[in-house]
């Protein structure tokens, strides 16, 4: 089956720092939109590759690395749920 699962900070009128990244998940022409648990600022987020910008470090001390890490095995998860 298809889907699609895409990564977007939630668009808050005037923020720019601790923003939720959301998740949008379409399956069977069904759309969720799902809180990764994951926060960044918007000068921290590369919209472009839809990751965090590689060298920044967050406020709780989480590099890129491991936070991208992070959204990646969601999208691991994700898609072996959808091999079956």
């Amino acid at each position: 089956m298809k889907y699609s699962a895409k990564f977007y900070l939630e668009k808050r009128k005037g923020a720019n720092r601790n923003i939720p990244i959301n998740l949008n998940f379409t399956y069977d022409g069904k759309r969720l939109d799902y809180y990764t648990g994951k926060r960044c600022d918007l000068d921290q987020w590369n919209g472009e590759k839809v990751v965090l910008k590689k060298k920044s470090v967050l406020a709780n001390g989480q590099s890129a690395s491991d936070f991208n890490s992070d959204l990646n095995q969601i999208s691991v998860v994700i898609s072996d749920l959808l091999k079956k």
